[in-house]
């Protein structure tokens, strides 16, 4: 499987959502044209920093994994509870370091 985004992609496409929360949460009460018009802008910006290039609807997929992705990893928990994720956010990297002295 091709690599998702780059660290530039990474950057603008989180500038975009932090512009854009109720894009970035899959909940807009905006025109639906306007939302794909918006969508497009962010893709020809994402695809000017690519590769990996994708239409739109394949950077709406990126962005659905992502924050996926970025929910398992801790534990499912919301953005209401902010001292709990930030907890586990820094228990994960104790973690993964501790787990990387003992391997190499």
């Amino acid at each position: 499987m091709g690599k998702h985004k780059n660290s530039v992609q990474n950057s603008i496409i989180v500038e975009f959502m932090e512009n854009n929360p109720d894009i970035a949460k899959g909940y807009t009460k905006r025109d639906k044209a306007l939302v794909n018009a918006l969508w497009q802008e962010l893709s020809n910006s994402l695809n000017s920093a690519g590769p990996p290039q994708k239409d739109a609807n394949g950077w709406k997929k990126v962005w659905t994994e992502w924050k996926s992705e970025i929910r398992k990893k801790l534990g499912g928990l919301s953005k209401t509870e902010p001292i709990e994720i930030s907890a586990k956010v820094h228990s994960h990297n104790i973690i993964a370091n501790s787990i990387l002295a003992i391997c190499c």
